[in-house]
C-alpha cells in the first residue's frame, strides 16, 4: 500500500504540486465568490432598478393623484374633462423632484372587492373625490376640480 502512495507521490504529486494548489486554490475562490454574490449582491441588485432611468439623479420621490369618481355622479362628469386635461399633461412628469403618477378610480361598482377596498382605505365619502399622497402624507382636494387647480395642488403639495 505504501509502494502505491509513494510511486503516485514521485510520478504525479511532486511534479504537478502547484499546478494542483493553483486549481484547487481557484475553485475554492470561485466557490466563495459565488456564493457571496448569491447571498448578498443578487438581493441588492435586484432592489436597486429603475423603471425610470433617465430621471434617477433628480428625482428622489413618488406622488400620486387619485382621482375618484363614479359615472352616475352629474358632478363627476363634469369634472372629468378637467381631470383628463390634467392628467395628460402631468402623468408621468417630474415636479419638485416628484415624479407625479395620476391614477383615476372608477367607483360605479363599489361592490367589487378591490374598489370598495380603496374606498375605505381612504375614506370615500362623496365623488368627485381627488386625493394626492407625497411620501406619508395624504392631501384631500377641497375645491371645484379644474386644471389649474390640480396643478396648484400638485405645486403646493411637491413644494419645497
Amino acid at each position: 500500500m505504501s509502494g502505491i502512495i509513494s510511486l503516485l507521490y514521485n510520478r504525479f504529486i511532486s511534479k504537478y504540486s502547484r499546478i494542483i494548489l493553483a486549481v484547487l486554490l481557484i475553485i475554492l475562490f470561485s466557490y466563495i465568490g459565488y456564493n457571496g454574490y448569491q447571498k448578498y449582491y443578487k438581493n441588492v441588485a435586484e432592489v436597486s432598478q429603475f423603471s425610470d432611468v433617465a430621471n434617477t439623479n433628480t428625482r428622489k420621490k413618488d406622488a400620486q393623484v387619485l382621482f375618484f369618481f363614479a359615472d352616475w355622479c352629474p358632478h363627476c362628469r363634469k369634472a372629468k374633462p378637467e381631470w383628463e386635461q390634467f392628467k395628460e399633461e402631468y402623468d408621468g412628469k417630474v415636479v419638485n423632484e416628484y415624479a407625479i403618477s395620476c391614477q383615476q378610480i372608477d367607483c360605479t361598482n363599489d361592490k367589487d372587492q378591490q374598489t370598495a377596498t380603496l374606498i375605505k382605505q381612504y375614506k370615500i365619502e362623496s365623488y368627485p373625490t381627488i386625493i394626492m399622497l407625497v411620501g406619508e402624507n395624504k392631501i384631500d382636494y377641497d375645491a371645484k376640480v379644474t386644471k389649474d387647480g390640480l396643478e396648484q395642488l400638485v405645486l403646493s403639495g411637491t413644494g419645497k
